[in-house]
């Protein structure tokens, strides 16, 4: 049958062909037109082809050398084996632009030593091979010596004594070598004797000879200032999230000491991941023997929304103190907000229990409306009109006067305990009042960890939640 040879192609990123391949036709007996695209893909050997698509994959996003054999199918049945280099080359952007490569039929013979000789020196990346059960360097590129140390001398020498900062990787070159699997390996730590640890992100693919796998080719790229960039700035964010995170605890009070009322308050932080928020509760006696309650929402992450909270949360206390009532204390927050001239903005809800905790008046800015539960009966939510979020520069919403039951309790909250990802708001609006309705009967610490354990139990949360959980004490 027809022998492929060796001939070179040019595919883009994703696989592409975009030259004619008239060897390549003569063996498997496609069409110009059933090669053209991805159609000569359709020649691989089934079992080849998820592993050839994930070798190329990994070198488009290393923007590495791809090399790899397989089979493509022969006119009237069988198949012959091709061996196959491709080089990556970069566009003015540095993004990969195309693949140029070569590929030789090794059916009934080993790969040729002047093509693979050729494509390392020609490489973008650092490229060596080695050769021999010992993985003795035979040759490597000026971009291979760029990542060594300097006068660091390689050829000649077995791997364990070339690399000796790295000798337990020889296992690795034998096990390229019995198994024919590339080996990749990302952001390796060398501890260079002679210089500064040094980051890799390399691979060790087989090469064939006379008598199966007679070498491992070396492909590799530096990711130190990669790594140093990243390393730097994980410890900024973990620096700016303990700042934060101690800012914000410092300003939440723990639990509140309120006449005739037991209070309990949670507030965690988003996952480890994620930034803190500006999340927000209070509550606190006014001079005219009413109690406020308050829980809000900065928009935004880090220390500024931290900062930015502390700033409302004082505003909002005198503007309460001095008796301006729901919708005066909104509307100065606003003003606040305006005057100025943040670009962010608030949810928030704001809430004077009368004296005799026998009904409340409130006002909502955008928040989620709070839960009132009674030992014995279904909970509810506290519905009245939501305006549009402080910070808007729109009219605050209109005051909601609701008549609260002996032992009523309260629940507010922030929406990262209710939204998720992946479930509908209303759902966990749902789950909350059962929640709620079930724990009630054993005060606001219970009904604050009940509802903590329930909706936030699914891994993966993104945002801060506090709670803010009051009820009329029963006295002894």
């Amino acid at each position: 049958m027809a022998d492929a040879g060796t001939f070179t192609f040019v595919t883009r990123p994703s696989g592409e062909l975009m030259v004619d391949l008239p060897s390549w036709r003569a063996v498997t007996g496609q069409s110009r037109d059933e090669i053209r695209d991805f159609g000569w893909q359709e020649a691989l050997h089934p079992e080849d082809r998820e592993r050839v698509a994930e070798e190329w994959a990994t070198a488009v996003h290393d923007v590495s050398l791809f090399v790899t054999t397989y089979r493509i199918s022969e006119v009237g049945g069988g198949w012959r084996r091709l061996r196959v280099v491709g080089l990556p080359v970069r566009g003015r952007e540095g993004e990969v632009e195309r693949f140029e490569g070569v590929a030789q039929d090794v059916t009934e013979s080993e790969l040729d030593s002047a093509l693979l000789q050729a494509v390392i020196h020609e490489a973008p990346v650092g490229l060596a091979l080695t050769w021999g059960p010992d993985h003795v360097f035979r040759l490597h590129n000026e971009a291979y010596r760029d990542l060594l140390p300097p006068d660091r001398e390689v050829v000649g020498l077995p791997v364990r004594e070339a690399l000796v900062e790295i000798a337990e990787i020889t296992g690795a070159f034998d096990e390229v070598q019995r198994t024919g699997q590339t080996l990749r390996f990302d952001d390796f730590s060398v501890p260079w004797s002679t210089g500064p640890e040094r980051f890799y992100r390399f691979s060790l693919a087989p090469v064939d000879g006379p008598d199966g796998i007679g070498g491992v080719l070396i492909s590799g790229v530096e990711t130190t200032d990669e790594v140093v960039r990243r390393r730097s700035l994980e410890r900024e964010l973990a620096e700016e999230r303990a700042v934060a995170e101690t800012l914000q605890r410092g300003l939440l009070p723990s639990a509140p000491q309120l006449p005739g009322l037991r209070a309990d308050v949670r507030y965690l932080p988003g996952g480890p991941e994620v930034q803190i928020g500006g999340d927000w509760y209070d509550a606190f006696r006014l001079p005219c023997g009413r109690t406020a309650l308050v829980v809000g929402d900065i928009a935004g992450r880090g220390a500024h929304a931290a900062r930015l909270m502390s700033q409302v949360r004082a505003a909002v206390r005198a503007y309460a103190i001095d008796g301006h009532g729901p919708t005066g204390v909104l509307d100065r927050v606003e003003r606040f907000f305006a005057g100025q001239d943040l670009a962010e903005m608030a949810t928030l809800f704001y809430a004077e229990l009368e004296e005799d905790l026998r009904g409340m008046r409130s006002v909502c800015a955008g928040h989620p409306p709070p839960v009132l539960a009674v030992a014995g009966a279904p909970s509810t939510l506290v519905r009245g009109a939501v305006g549009p979020p402080v910070g808007a520069g729109a009219p605050v919403g209109s005051a909601l006067e609701t008549a609260l039951p002996p032992e009523a309790l309260l629940l507010l909250y922030t929406d990262g305990l209710v939204e998720d990802r992946g479930r509908p708001l209303d759902v966990g609006l749902q789950r909350l009042l059962d929640v709620t309705a079930g724990a009630v009967a054993d005060g606001p610490a219970a009904v604050c960890d009940a509802a903590l354990a329930d909706l936030l139990a699914a891994p993966g949360r993104h945002d801060d939640v506090a709670l803010l959980a009051v009820q009329a004490d029963a006295g002894p």
